[in-house]
This record gives C-alpha cells, structure tokens and sequence, in this order.
C-alpha cells in the first residue's frame, strides 16, 4: 500500500478502518522484520496519528520458522480493537477476527488553521449589513446586536477556508515544559526586583533547557530517519519537506 493510497483512505474521515493482508511488515507488529510497504505504513500512521492493530499470533503459515504478520488492521478515530488470529483452515493465511468497540467513538484531534480573504469578508459584510439599522427601543438595540452578531459570523465563515495539518504536531515532553514555565517564572522575577540570585538561576535554566532542546530535536529527528529506506522515497520526501522549511 503506497503512502497515495494511505492519503486518499484516511485524509478526509475522521473514523475510518481500512483491514486486510496489507503484506506490510514492521518489527512493531512482525518481531521477524520489517518489508519496504511496512516501514512506510509505519512511518505514515506515525505522523498522522493512526492506530495500528495486529494479533499477537502470526496470520501467515509457512515451513519456514519465521512466520509472519500480515494481516493487520489500521484505523483513525476508532482507538477500541482487538484482533485474533485462529488457526482454522488447511490454508497458510489464517482467519483473523477484529472486534471493533464503536459505542465511544473518538475523532482524531487535527491540527488545523483558518485562512481568511478580507476583501471578500468587508464586500460580504457591505451586502449583509446595508446602511444603518432603525433604531428607537432598548428591544431595537438588542436586536441589532443579534443580527450584526449573526451577520458578522456568516461573512467570515463564507470568506474562510480551514486547512488541516495532518501530521503530529511537535511535542515537548512534559517535564522539560515545566522547566520552561519555571524559567519564564524566573525571568519575570528578576525583572521585578533585579535580585542577582534570580538572574543567576535564569541563566543556569537557559543552558539546560538549550541543552535538552536540542537533545529531544535530536531524539526526534533520529526516529523520523529511523524507518526511511531510499527505496520508498521517503528520504526523498524528508529532504523536500526540509528544504521547504528553510
């Protein structure tokens, strides 16, 4: 299953299932070894936040010791899945049974941002709202707010698009978040007072929280480039999205 195939699948559902012999292989679900469409599978559900499901018994028989898990099951909003593999037939792919907990469903959280055309927002605002409205009571008051209100909201939805970020965002561990918090604390008492102790303290805080900044970067980097194989062109892929960066 190429990456394509992934996007078009689970891009625009928020529950979504997609379950079969995928012949994907990662030493996640498939502790033998990992195949070209199981890094790539691996690396996608990675970055977009979805959830692979395996059994824990292989799902392909053969005379050789390594048998393998292949038939798998990823999903986006639907986290309750259980699977089992059940050696029942003559054939070398066994039956899998995936039991799927739909009561609580759970949508995906998603990056997203709003991007507004102002002139468009101003000309449909004009057409909304022209002139000013007649006003004599209180109740007219109130009313002309409710409908600016109303108004004002259905030109910015018209004028706006979302666009999503599918992928994880970049996230600091919870610890080294505190320690930001501590200094930014620090900071804005040394401000305050000017009490060389705190200014101290401020800069013993900058060094460490560089220091593991760059060494959680590092982490991170290490395991995006952990499953990319030039022939998938996933390097190919990392190397642009950097290069769009700079």
């Amino acid at each position: 299953m190429l990456p394509s195939d992934l996007q078009n699948l689970f891009s625009n559902r928020r529950n979504c299932l997609a379950i079969g012999d995928l012949n994907a292989k990662h030493t996640t679900w498939n502790p033998p070894g990992s195949n070209t469409p199981g890094r790539a599978l691996y690396r996608y559900a990675t970055h977009h936040n979805l959830q692979i499901n395996a059994p824990e018994q292989a799902t392909r028989q053969t005379h050789r010791p390594n048998n393998s898990i292949i038939d798998i099951c990823v999903s986006k909003g639907l986290y309750s899945i259980t699977s089992e593999s059940v050696p029942a037939l003559s054939s070398d792919h066994n039956p899998v049974f995936f039991t799927v907990e739909v009561d609580n469903l759970t949508s995906q959280t998603l990056n997203t941002v709003k991007i507004t055309n102002w002139n468009s927002f101003q000309n449909h605002l004009s057409n909304l709202l022209p002139g000013n409205p007649h006003i004599k009571t209180i109740d007219d008051i109130n009313e002309a707010i409710k409908n600016f209100n109303i108004k004002y909201q259905d030109a910015i939805n018209t004028s706006s698009k979302t666009k999503i970020i599918d992928r994880k965002p970049y996230v600091i561990p919870p610890d080294l978040l505190k320690k930001i918090k501590l200094k930014n604390l620090i900071r804005k008492r040394w401000q305050e007072n000017k009490d060389r102790s705190y200014k101290r303290t401020l800069n013993k805080l900058n060094r460490e929280i560089k220091k593991e900044l760059e060494a959680h970067h590092n982490n991170t980097w290490n395991r995006i480039l952990k499953d990319a194989h030039p022939e998938d062109l996933s390097l190919y892929d990392i190397i642009s999205q950097r290069k769009r960066k700079k």
